[in-house]
């Protein structure tokens, strides 16, 4: 996987519209998300947001993953909690991948009177 950042966000994208149009399939909508990244050491970092309204669009899981990435591709090499780590490369953050993952799913809640009874 391309480290420029550029190239993160496109992945990070392309991540967010195959969740969100599973969860649209589903007809689910997740609170908490969370980014996974591995590194080029195969070392897997979790991030999560913090909890939020139910949500489920390509967009909205986007605009609520992408903080979660700038903010490792600001830290770069640092290790957890933001303590430089000699064996890392302080320059840039490398990635082998990135995972998005939804949890706290529950059901989208159909329009009013959409279901023909209205209630």
């Amino acid at each position: 996987s391309s480290d420029e950042p550029a190239a993160l966000r496109r992945q990070l994208w392309t991540m967010c519209e195959g969740l969100g149009a599973s969860m649209l399939a589903a007809g689910l909508v997740g609170e908490k998300l969370t980014l996974r990244l591995k590194d080029s050491s195969f070392e897997v970092r979790s991030r999560a947001a913090p909890r939020g309204a139910a949500i489920g669009s390509a967009g909205e899981l986007y605009a609520r993953a992408l903080p979660l990435l700038e903010r490792e591709l600001r830290r770069g090499g640092a290790a957890e909690g933001g303590v430089p780590d000699s064996t890392r490369s302080h320059a840039r953050l490398r990635l082998r991948s990135i995972g998005v993952m939804m949890t706290g799913l529950s059901r989208v809640r159909a329009a009013a009177g959409a279901e023909g009874g209205g209630g």
